[in-house]
């Protein structure tokens, strides 16, 4: 080396040194100097960094240089191996390799193979392959050292992981690698080759099998490792094996008993250190998740497995923060980690292996264990973390497990009534609404009461979060009798001053409000004030969360009673919250009042209307610069997260390939937040948000496919049609024509056409249609253009194609070996997931009809095969309803032209109108009322049938429940229908099916059907009077209550303006024109309520 170079290496150690000076001035100086060599002198910059790696005696530099080296030789932005000339490359290249057979320094030879493994990986993507570095290491996987044969696995494996698609030649070389690897008598050199090999079966199928002879000597590492003490070595196997658990569970088939048999052991011996067990048992849930059907199999591992999680889920502190709240809870690792283990079991391995071992032994021994309170805790927790999973084989037992857990609120341990309510609440939550209807004479009083507990704050504010719960999946009618024993309750609650159990007894009074709407507004002034100080008072940080709470309620309360109510305070609470908006930029990001601000201006729009109007200036616009905002990305390498170090909770981390891609949670939360408060007031306003169309459809079109977050999509998607109702809207205001409607549709069409078809999500797939439907219905009649109308065609086509594809995978399905109960009630979930996006085709499909009948229906006709094909009684529920549907829509559009395709459904709708399934009735109900407009004479045919069908629906016994009461109103509907438009095919039987249609009613709750049935009520007023009134005014009585029942129309929403206004004039008629007497007597039979409904309307 000459003078000169050596000068020169000497300068750059020196500068390497100063980079790292605790003096800021030469740290400064030191970083200029070394980014000005690196950008203007790469050649000399690169060799220098090279021969200070391999050769410095400074052992800081040498580390220093291994280090940059790895970033600045790998494939990347940062790469400078393209910048300096072929002679230095060569040079570099020489360098390494002969230093390489001559370090033995373990820790140096790995970070020298580091360095070289990157700079391979840029040769191979750049160059092509660098034989003489795969020589070398070919050399070294048969050498005596055991390090060399260890560092030639790690090589390859870099190779594997980050250039395999270049290497794809050299299968043969990686399959005797690693084979031999795994066979080799050094435990560490075992360890790398099965982290080669997992690299190498997870990047191709084509080696998988032959690497499953060699799964003994893959468990062997562990079972050394674990002898010899080398428990790093343990785990690091364990890593890989569950790596490959996740991705090909198959692999371990054959050797599954084996497999579990290890991971059991080693997850049971207490003598092995906590984490090596806590990953064994991850291993066993993994393989669980990925493969459940073969797990369960293995029938003796929930036996073995199971008693040690509940062990483990008892391990918890004496704790004597626990009062203060769940962050100042003790961090019990192993009750933590059989918490996840419990709920991710009961969701892959499902309840008839599980329940029995739990319920009918572990749990109950643990509750009636009386010496550690720690065990019946863990007793309840189990029963709230494993009862979603396991639901299907729990809900006939609802009744016993309510048994079990009732004692624990009379429990001495204030944490053991924490647990209880909080299994309540789940159970609550998980069987919605059963559980409540079932249970709430059992489970209100007793939550209530854990309110007194004022020693311990966190049991009643838990006592709130699960009384939160019940209300959220509860009905009105069952919980408005409770109001008078839960809201004082709160009250007292809300006096205590106590953060903790304010937040969570403000979000109940919340949701309360919420379940039970104008039932609420008797306790109005009880509340409305408290939450109104709090907003105006409680300013400080550490009340942010608590005021933001009370944003929340009073949007809520404010939707639940109505502007007539809440107009009293709304200019008062809106300025308040103006005044929080406007300083927001002075709040912190993580501050929780920025969100609850926005949510409730927009709950407070929909409780006010079109008076929010004037405040919309302020907001919009905002909002609109939040949706645009870009998503946060970070990429690093795979084995460096240090990024993310200490906020993993708010990334979502995606491994891909050698690299993990972080995505912030909360920018993606708040863009999507955002776009869920627009399509609030663009929904809510119509006309009135009118002025800020053009910018957020702008925005929002280019967002059906932004991949980054589902909720975004949704968003936009359920606002597209919104602002085409807006400008629809507005025009009809100002009487100007729909041209800017058509226009803006066929803006947004586009967007539709090209996102729909990349769309791989369900949930946003079933959006994208429905918003598209919608689209087409708010634009109205002429909205498309031939080209148009064969694209929706084409779309259409797509998707069902697509559907009926990823249907027939998992039909596939029940020929898998695993195949069994759980796995088929899993894919039966997974068609149940699917089915509203065959719903949503139909919906298209109708609104292109509806808007286009003559033109559409040539497109239409060439689907009706296939619909007609659902109609097989071997489909599935779903099928059947969505394709009766579509022949509803064939009617309701062709309207007479349809005729001529009654024989090819009507008997369908005969057959599926006492269908087990009520929304396949229902479909079935409604198309005999629409083909019997249409039909004419032609339906002579259907007519006896159709009543006989229609009136099984009707009259049966759980005709009113909730899950049948649309069908039955569907069903009255079609008698009515029938009735009008059929009279002359009835002949005699007209004024028997009168009368009997007469007694259905009232219907109040299909407010769509609604107006159609009182409509014809009045029709027959006018029509047939007499025959409806009855002999002597028989019925009278019968139609007063029926009329008492459904004014007035802005309350009960099951009659519009001008049904209304026809029932006045019906009652006018009857007080002019009725015998007093007769009026008098009828007037007596009405309820109060009824009485007074009416009394308003005439007055």
């Amino acid at each position: 080396m000459s003078d000169s170079n050596e000068e020169h290496l000497h300068h750059f150690q020196e500068l390497i040194l100063e980079l790292s000076s605790s003096n800021n001035e030469i740290r400064n100086k030191a970083e200029q100097n070394f980014n000005n060599c690196k950008e203007n002198f790469p050649d000399l910059f690169l060799t220098s960094a090279v021969q200070l790696a391999c050769r410095s005696q400074v052992s800081a530099v040498r580390d220093m240089c291994l280090v940059l080296l790895r970033t600045l030789l790998g494939y990347s932005d940062e790469c400078l191996w393209n910048k300096i000339t072929k002679q230095n490359q060569e040079v570099i290249k020489s360098e390494f390799l002969q230093i390489l057979p001559n370090v033995d320094d373990t820790v140096i030879l790995k970070k020298l193979c580091d360095a070289v493994s990157s700079l391979a990986c840029t040769i191979i993507e750049i160059e092509g392959i660098w034989g003489e570095l795969l020589e070398l290491m070919m050399n070294w996987s048969d050498s005596p050292s055991e390090l060399h044969r260890k560092m030639s696995m790690n090589i390859f494996f870099q190779l594997i992981l980050t250039s395999y698609d270049k290497l794809s030649d050299y299968d043969n070389m990686f399959k005797e690698l690693f084979s031999k690897g795994l066979q080799d008598g050094h435990p560490e050199v075992r360890l790398s080759a099965l982290n080669g090999m997992t690299s190498f079966i997870l990047v191709t199928s084509d080696y998988q099998e032959y690497f499953q002879q060699f799964i003994p000597n893959m468990l062997e590492i562990l079972s050394i490792s674990i002898e010899s003490n080398e428990e790093q070595t343990c785990r690091t196997a364990i890593s890989f094996l569950t790596e490959i658990a996740e991705a090909i569970p198959d692999f371990f088939r054959n050797n599954i008993g084996e497999l579990v048999k290890t991971h059991l052991e080693i997850s049971k011996n207490s003598n092995i250190e906590q984490s090596t067990r806590f990953m064994a048992i991850e291993y066993l849930i993994t393989i669980s998740e990925s493969k459940p059907g073969l797990m369960r199999k293995q029938e003796y591992m929930l036996p073995e497995l199971l008693p040690l999680l509940m062990v483990m889920l008892s391990e918890k502190s004496e704790n004597k923060d626990w009062n203060l709240g769940e962050e100042y809870d003790v961090e019990d690792i192993p009750a933590e980690v059989a918490a996840e283990a419990l709920d991710r079991l009961a969701l892959s391995l499902r309840g008839r292996q599980m329940v029995p071992i739990l319920f009918q032994e572990l749990i109950p021994n643990l509750l009636t264990n009386q010496e550690k309170w720690q065990y019946r805790y863990a007793g309840l927790i189990a029963i709230s973390l494993v009862a979603e999973g396991c639901s299907k084989n729990l809900e006939d037992y609802l009744e016993q497990i309510l048994e079990m857990i009732l004692p624990g609120f009379s429990d001495e341990s204030p944490k053991v009534r924490f647990a209880a309510a909080n299994a309540l609440g789940q159970l609550a939550s998980d069987f919605e609404p059963n559980f409540q209807k079932t249970y709430h004479e059992t489970t209100i009083p007793e939550l209530v009461g854990i309110m007194d507990d004022i020693n311990n704050p966190r049991v009643q504010a838990h006592a709130c979060a699960a009384v939160t719960n019940f209300v959220e999946g509860s009905r009105k009618e069952i919980l408005a009798p409770y109001l008078d024993k839960i809201l004082p309750k709160i009250v007292e609650l809300l006096q205590q001053n106590n953060k903790l159990v304010l937040e969570y007894a403000i979000t109940c009074i919340a949701a309360i409000a919420q379940c039970v709407k104008e039932d609420f507004i008797p306790f109005y002034d009880v509340f409305m004030p408290f939450f109104k100080d709090v907003l105006n008072q409680a300013v400080t940080e550490e009340y942010r969360q608590i005021r933001g709470k009370a944003m929340e309620a009073i949007s809520l309360i404010a939707v639940a009673v109505g502007k007539d109510v809440f107009i009293q305070d709304a200019e008062l609470v809106i300025n308040s919250l103006m005044d929080i908006h406007q300083k927001m930029d002075q709040l912190d990001n993580d501050d929780p009042q920025i969100l609850f601000c926005q949510q409730a201006f927009g709950r407070i729009c929909k409780a006010i209307g079109q008076d929010f109007v004037p405040y919309l200036d302020a907001i919009i616009p905002g909002l609109i610069e939040q949706a645009k905002v870009k998503p946060t990305i970070i990429v690093t390498d795979a084995e460096d997260d240090s990024q993310f170090e200490g906020d993993e909770e708010n990334w979502d981390i995606i491994p891909f390939q050698n690299k993990h891609i972080g995505i912030k949670i909360s920018v993606l939360e708040e863009k999507s937040s955002a776009c869920y408060m627009i399509y609030n007031y663009a929904e809510q306003l119509k006309a009135g948000f009118y002025q800020f169309v053009k910018p957020v459809v702008e925005e929002f079109v280019n967002l059906l496919k932004f991949y980054y977050h589902d909720g975004v999509r949704i968003a936009v998607c359920s606002t597209i049609p919104c602002l085409i109702r807006c400008v629809s809207d507005y025009h009809i205001q100002t009487d100007k024509d729909n041209t800017e409607v058509h226009e803006l549709f066929r803006y947004v069409f586009p967007y539709f056409k090209e996102a729909i078809p990349t769309e791989i999500s369900s949930d946003c797939l079933t959006s994208l249609l429905e918003s598209l439907a919608k689209s087409i219905d708010n634009t109205g009649p002429n909205c498309m253009d031939e080209k148009m109308m064969e694209q929706i065609y084409d779309l259409l086509t797509h998707v069902l194609k697509k559907f009926m594809e990823r249907r027939e995978e998992r039909a596939q399905g029940a020929n898998d070996e695993d195949y069994d109960e759980e796995e088929d009630e899993r894919l039966s979930l997974e068609n149940e997931a699917e089915a509203p996006i065959l719903c949503q085709i139909s919906e298209v499909l109708g609104s292109s009809l509806k808007q286009h009948p003559k033109e559409f229906f040539k497109y239409f006709k060439e689907l009706m095969g296939t619909f007609h094909d659902f109609l097989n009684p071997e489909m599935f529920p779903n099928d059947h309803k969505v394709a009766l549907c579509v022949f509803d829509d064939l009617v309701e559009h062709l309207k007479e032209e349809s005729v001529q395709y009654y024989p090819s459904f009507m008997p369908a709708m005969l057959m599926y109108a006492t269908d087990d399934d009520p929304n396949v009735r229902q479909a079935a109900a409604y198309g005999l009322g629409i083909t019997a407009i249409y039909g004419g004479d032609v339906y002579k045919q259907y007519l006896g049938d159709a009543l006989t069908q229609l009136s099984c629906i009707i009259d049966a016994n759980n005709a009113k429940e909730l899950e049948n009461v649309y069908c039955t109103e569907n069903a009255i509907s079609s008698v009515g229908r029938i009735l009008r438009y059929q009279t002359e095919n009835l002949a005699d039987q007209y004024p028997v099916v009168l009368q009997y249609w007469l007694q259905c009613l009232p219907t109040t709750v299909d407010t769509e059907e609604s107006i159609h049935i009182y409509n014809n009520l009045l029709y027959f007023f006018r029509e047939d009077g007499q025959l409806l009134l009855g002999e002597n005014f028989s019925n009278l009585p019968k139609i007063l209550s029926i009329l008492g029942t459904i004014v007035p129309g802005r309350v009960t929403k099951l009659i519009n303006e001008e049904i209304e206004s026809g029932i006045v004039q019906l009652l006018s008629t009857m007080q002019n024109e009725f015998p007093a007497e007769v009026m008098k007597g009828a007037w007596e039979q009405l309820t109060d309520d009824q009485k007074e409904r009416l009394s308003q309307l005439v007055n």
